[in-house]
């Protein structure tokens, strides 16, 4: 059994630009980012510090200041963090 699926043979990828690329019609070819490299920009998080990742993403010092991986974190301690709010509060106001 085949455990590899070539989902566009036609795209290929360029070591120069670091990126992947497909052919349009009419021969032109354009290009796809592998990710935002930006080597002034550092994600916030203390503990990653990463310059490089598919997408910034909100984090509490704001838009755009976490990487992806960090920015997922965050979201999903915050969402369990209002939820852990919402019941308690609702434990007090049934006490």
């Amino acid at each position: 059994m085949n455990d590899c699926v070539i989902l566009d043979p036609h795209r290929t990828f360029d070591p120069e630009l670091g990126s992947s690329s497909s052919t349009c019609r009419g021969g032109l070819r354009r290009h796809h980012p592998r990710g935002h490299r930006d080597g002034s920009k550092r994600c916030t998080n203390d503990k990653c510090n990463t310059s490089h990742t598919p997408m910034w993403r909100r984090g509490p010092f704001g838009p755009k200041t976490l990487c992806n991986a960090c920015g997922i974190k965050y979201r999903k301690e915050e969402e369990k963090r209002r939820t852990n709010e919402a019941t308690n509060n609702f434990k007090r106001q049934n006490d």
